[in-house]
């Protein structure tokens, strides 16, 4: 009987000992501390179809590791960049006419950079009614924006785009910061560049690809005077060239075409910018804003690009094949622009009737649904009124060419 209890005893001490590991290793490890225990496993045992040797377990001793954190970068960015050019830099982009600079301080608020924060608050003349804060990266003396974070280029391959765009202009540097703004669709790289500080041509990059969206040639009015005036043709010749080199395989049509003179002192005699608009095709129908535009100089320069590429093409909401009848829209808007507007008499007259893709008044920064975009009819008029202007104008209706439901209804007066 005593020999029974003995060995009772000795069961229950190693199941208290047992039960006290248990504890401590759970308060061990509530403390962020990793246990490796060695805990022998039983030896291999080989199937039929195994071969090899059992080896003996081997006891390791209990170590006790600290928890690991992961490491943090204490990098600091080197500032190399004056308070002094920080101002310069803003100056490049806004202004005395436009904004004052309120304060210049430097910022920590996005991780990895030291910035410069500019304040920039409206002149009072100017045209301009809310604060604005610009970011000056204080190390390289870049522009930032939060928003260029998301951008699928970084900062130094939009310059590198912007350089090879525009083989032909030898420029000392490339100016380059993300636009982004919540009330326009004009987000992305945008670039200048500049030779003895004057900008040379300005511009805008996609985000993402780099490819180039809009431009703007600034060429000085004295050089312009000293080139005699092109042809029409050969506008449209060097529109349709620069077309092509920037979008050969795009689906576009010459939709539009109109010439604007260069009047005043000093203009040659015939002097006229010519304005040149190519719009997206779609099923064979032209999108009304989707497309390119191209303004040509009175010397056969390429002063102005503009390209809008936004459109889904499961945008659309049915077949190109219209169920209201052109003439039918014709007259549903003559009769709405009498009714809404009694004093155009009887001298308005229909100048064009086309089928569109009605893409135009989305609202910024929208998800275009699929079948969401309608086909119409734009009908485009104008009247004694519009005709007896120094700049005549034009009127233009919206028809359904489904149903024929008047759409909208443009007439500036």
């Amino acid at each position: 009987m005593q020999a029974f209890l003995r060995e009772l005893y000795k069961i229950m001490d190693n199941r208290f000992a047992l039960g006290i590991l248990v504890v401590l290793a759970a308060i061990v490890l509530g403390a962020g501390l990793f246990i490796a225990v060695g805990h022998p496993p039983p030896p291999h045992e080989i199937a039929a179809n195994e071969s090899g040797l059992t080896v003996s377990p081997v006891s390791s001793p209990v170590t006790i590791l600290p928890a690991q954190s992961p490491p943090v970068s204490t990098t600091v960015p080197v500032i190399t960049i004056t308070k002094d050019t920080a101002e310069t830099l803003v100056r490049e982009r806004f202004s005395f006419w436009d904004y004052d600079i309120a304060s210049i301080s430097l910022t920590d608020r996005y991780p990895g950079k030291i910035l410069y924060a500019c304040l920039l608050t409206p002149s009072a003349n100017g045209y301009y009614h809310e604060n604005r804060t610009i970011f000056i990266n204080a190390a390289t003396g870049e522009y930032y924006h939060p928003s260029e974070e998301s951008a699928g280029i970084t900062i130094n391959q939009a310059r590198a785009s912007a350089r090879e765009a525009f083989p032909g202009i030898s420029a000392d540097r490339i100016s380059v910061f993300f636009d982004w703004d919540p009330d326009s669709d004009a987000d992305g790289w945008t670039f200048r560049l500049i030779t003895d500080n004057e900008t040379l041509l300005e511009g805008q990059l996609d985000p993402d690809t780099g490819e180039v969206i809009r431009y703007h040639r600034i060429i000085p009015w004295s050089d312009r005077l000293d080139s005699p005036p092109v042809s029409a043709d050969a506008a449209l010749k060097a529109a349709a060239a620069e077309i092509q080199k920037r979008n050969s395989s795009l689906p576009l049509q010459l939709t539009a075409q109109q010439s604007t003179p260069l009047l005043g002192y000093g203009w040659p005699k015939g002097s006229r910018n010519y304005l040149f608009r190519y719009s997206r095709i779609i099923h064979g129908i032209p999108c009304e804003r989707d497309g390119v535009s191209v303004e040509v100089d009175s010397a056969g320069t390429i002063l102005r690009y503009e390209k809008t590429w936004d459109l889904p093409e499961d945008a659309i909401a049915t077949s190109p094949a219209p169920v209201f009848a052109g003439y039918d829209a014709e007259e549903r808007v003559i009769a709405m622009a009498k009714e809404r507007y009694p004093e155009m008499g009887g001298s308005m007259r229909i100048l064009s009737r086309d089928l569109r893709w009605k893409d135009s008044g989305i609202p910024v920064h929208a998800v275009i649904a699929p079948g969401s975009i309608p086909l119409a009819w734009k009908v485009v008029f104008d009247d004694e009124v519009l005709r007896a202007k120094s700049n005549p104008g034009t009127g233009t209706g919206w028809v359904d060419a489904q149903d024929g439901t008047l759409m909208d209804l443009v007439y500036r007066h």
